[in-house]
């Protein structure tokens, strides 16, 4: 059970509400899956710690990078908080599956006796914010299969990739291989975005590692 109740009062803004007996044991380390903006509201003593860093007075405005380890520590009295999650864009540009794009809906597994699912939208909850790169450093990630011409030429570079890493390299492309050919034969950059397995959960790692 969380030690909160949230509130959403637009798109990706929630009103955040700590009771004042919440216990302290509820008020676990964690990171989330995007930056974020925290402010708060009223006067408070609860505190603020990110990780390696002293514990901060709560008050103002409070800026979470994703993935950055942080908790609040009780203080007197409720807390109330309004939180606002960032989208990940790339280039001020949301992130869209390409029609006919021909990724994968879902990827499952046998773990465990279980069939184990993560769906596209699972995936794009893990990925970072993006950059661009030369295609050329990808290139030995193709598969090795004859693409159909008109499928390159129609792959619409706008889209970033989709590329997973694991140990610090890039080891599959997910999505994205005619896009990456097209980058590749006209001379341009192409725009990615990455699901690292040594920061997503692990069950992603069993899915997609191999």
């Amino acid at each position: 059970m969380k030690p909160y109740l949230d509130k959403e009062i637009e798109t990706n803004v929630v009103i955040r509400e700590f009771d004042g007996d919440t216990s302290e044991s509820s008020l676990v380390w964690h990171r989330d899956n995007e930056d974020r903006i925290v402010e708060v509201i009223g006067e408070t003593d609860w505190m603020f710690q990110r990780d390696n860093e002293l514990p901060i007075k709560m008050e103002g405005k409070i800026e979470i990078p994703r993935h950055q380890w942080h908790r609040a520590i009780k203080g007197n009295g409720k807390l109330v908080l309004k939180i606002t999650k960032k989208q990940f864009d790339l280039l001020s540009e949301s992130f869209k599956q390409p029609e006919g794009s021909g990724v994968n809906s879902s990827w499952g597994d046998e773990i465990g006796g279980k069939i184990v699912k993560i769906t596209f939208d699972d995936v794009i909850e893990q990925l970072d914010n993006g950059f661009e790169i030369d295609p050329n450093k990808i290139k030995h990630l193709l598969i090795d299969v004859e693409r159909d011409p008109k499928r390159i030429d129609n792959a619409d570079l706008k889209y970033p990739i989709i590329l997973i890493k694991s140990g610090g390299e890039f080891i599959r492309i997910l999505d994205g291989q005619h896009r990456v050919v097209k980058a590749i034969k006209n001379g341009m950059k192409i725009r990615v975005r990455i699901l690292d397995l040594d920061l997503a959960p692990e069950i992603f790692t069993k899915i997609f590692k191999y």
